[in-house]
C-alpha cells in the first residue's frame, strides 16, 4: 500500500472528496498500488474508474493518469489518458452519468427473476443500514461464518449438476471463490451484495437449491441479518 506522506499533498487534496465517497451505483475499493478505485457494483459488471499516476509539470501542475471503463455512450471499452487533477471530477462525473444509463435502460439481456431475488436478500440484512456499511469490514466472527457458508455450498453444489445447469453452477462456484477471497478485503456492503447475488443465482436453480443451501439462511440468517448469524451461526451453518 502507498504510504501518503511520499504523495504531494496537492494531490492527495484531490481525492479527498472521494474517501467517504458513497453510491448504490459503485464502490470505493481500497486502491492497493493505485491513487483511487472505483468499481462498479453490479458484481457481473467489469466498468471501473481508476487513477494510477500523478506527474508533475514543468509549470508546478500535476497531471493525473486515469484509466476507465465504459468510454463513452458509443463506446464501452477502456480508455487511459493523463489529465489535469482539476478535470478528475469532471471526468468521475461522465463516468457515472454513464453508469445510471445503464442501470435505467430496459433490454432483453435483464434477468428481472435474478433481479428480484437479489434484491430481496440484500433488502433484509439489517446490517446495511450502518453509516459504515460502505466502507468498513465485517466483524472476524462474521467472516468466519459467512466463509463456512460458502465452503459447504462449493464442497457440495457439484453433486447438483446436470448437463444442462453445469455453466450456471460454475459461474455459481466462480462467484463463491471471488467472494470467499474478498471477505477480509472489502466493505459489508460490498459483501452482502456479493452474497445476496449468489444466493438469487442458487435459488433461481430450483427449490431442491434453496431446500438444500438456503433454507435455513433465509429462514434465520436472512431475516435477522449478519447479526443473527454471530449469536446463532453454529446453529443454522451446513454440518
Amino acid at each position: 500500500m502507498i504510504n501518503k506522506k511520499t504523495i504531494p499533498l496537492v494531490i492527495l487534496k484531490a481525492f479527498e472528496s472521494f474517501v467517504d465517497l458513497k453510491g448504490d451505483l459503485f464502490i470505493v475499493s481500497q486502491p492497493d498500488n493505485q491513487l483511487l478505485k472505483i468499481v462498479d457494483n453490479d458484481i457481473d459488471s467489469k466498468f471501473y474508474f481508476t487513477a494510477a499516476q500523478y506527474e508533475k509539470q514543468q509549470n508546478g501542475s500535476y497531471k493525473l493518469l486515469i484509466d476507465y471503463k465504459p468510454v463513452s455512450q458509443s463506446d464501452p471499452a477502456k480508455n487511459a489518458v493523463w489529465i489535469d487533477v482539476k478535470e478528475l471530477q469532471n471526468y468521475f462525473k461522465n463516468w457515472l452519468d454513464l453508469l445510471e444509463e445503464y442501470e435505467k435502460v430496459k433490454s432483453f439481456f435483464d434477468d428481472p427473476i435474478l433481479k428480484s431475488f437479489t434484491d430481496e436478500y440484500y433488502a433484509e440484512f439489517e446490517i446495511l443500514d450502518d453509516d459504515d456499511a460502505q466502507v468498513k469490514p465485517l466483524s472476524i466472527n462474521q467472516i468466519i461464518l459467512i466463509d463456512q457458508h460458502l465452503e459447504f455450498i462449493e464442497e457440495n453444489i457439484d453433486k447438483y449438476e446436470t448437463e444442462l445447469n453445469k455453466n450456471q453452477l460454475q459461474e455459481i462456484k466462480n462467484d463463491i471463490i471471488n467472494l470467499r477471497n474478498n471477505l477480509t478485503n472489502q466493505s459489508k456492503a460490498w459483501v452482502v451484495k456479493h452474497l445476496s447475488k449468489t444466493w438469487a443465482k442458487l435459488t433461481k436453480q430450483g427449490t431442491r437449491f434453496l431446500k438444500d443451501f438456503l433454507n435455513e439462511a433465509k429462514k434465520q440468517a436472512i431475516t435477522e441479518g449478519i447479526k443473527f448469524l454471530i449469536n446463532h451461526g453454529s446453529d443454522i451453518l451446513p454440518k
